[in-house]
């Protein structure tokens, strides 16, 4: 019994540190290529919603996979003749908002982990499609707004 009980506390000790490292300031890594920031992480949200009021909450795992499959159910992807054909090949940067009563997703794609990637430090000129950003609509289930950055 002994035995088992210091096995419990190692598998333990274990878990708690891989969730830790899981858990960063401000976001969290579900994946490679998925990560989500909390409420207090800051976020310029560019042109796609100049104008817009809005307020943040945290996406939760229900809510990532229910924008991703918003997202593969549009496919291909295709903006001003640009075109994304592979979306799990993306690294995706997630944050929650709410406009007007929807809870929306805000995503930035990248067919390239950048430098400063999961500190919300990314970012690029130019790049085609090889850089996106959207918002997608979980409340309505329904992508709401697609850009592609200038080509390089």
């Amino acid at each position: 019994m002994k035995l088992f009980n210091q096995s419990l506390i190692i598998l333990l000790f274990f878990y708690i540190t891989f969730i830790s490292a899981l858990q960063l300031s401000g976001q969290t890594i579900y994946d490679e290529k998925r990560v989500v920031f909390s409420t207090d992480q800051r976020i310029s949200l560019n042109a796609i919603l100049r104008d817009a009021s809005y307020s943040r909450f945290t996406p939760s795992n229900i809510d990532i996979d229910s924008t991703d499959i918003i997202i593969q159910k549009n496919f291909p992807l295709t903006y001003n003749e640009k075109k994304v054909n592979s979306f799990e090949n993306y690294f995706r940067q997630y944050y929650g908002l709410v406009i007007n009563g929807r809870k929306l997703i805000f995503l930035n794609g990248y067919c390239f982990k950048p430098e400063g990637f999961l500190e919300n430090k990314s970012g690029f000129k130019g790049g085609g499609n090889c850089f996106f950003i959207m918002l997608v609509d979980i409340t309505n289930k329904k992508i709401d707004s697609l850009y592609f950055n200038a080509p390089k």
